[in-house]
């Protein structure tokens, strides 16, 4: 199921189809490690959209805007 970031639940895994942004956000995103076809792990996410994830050896923070911009895809089911 294709769904950015904010959308994802705590402790689900998804990769990442591409990233909906600016090109100089897009490459700063890319340049820390988001591209597509990258594996990641959503480790949490609050009320306010800051998400933080795992992408490869690296931890994350992401605001909601940013967050928002990233789409990824998750076979794991809602529940």
């Amino acid at each position: 199921m294709e769904k950015n970031l904010v959308g994802l639940r705590c402790r689900q895994r998804a990769c990442i189809l591409g990233i909906r942004a600016d090109q100089k956000r897009k490459r700063q995103l890319e340049e820390m490690g988001l591209l597509p076809g990258t594996p990641l792990l959503l480790l949490l996410r609050n009320c306010g959209g800051t998400v933080m994830i795992k992408v490869r050896d690296s931890i994350l923070m992401l605001g909601q805007d940013t967050a928002r911009s990233v789409r990824v895809w998750s076979s794991e089911q809602e529940g």
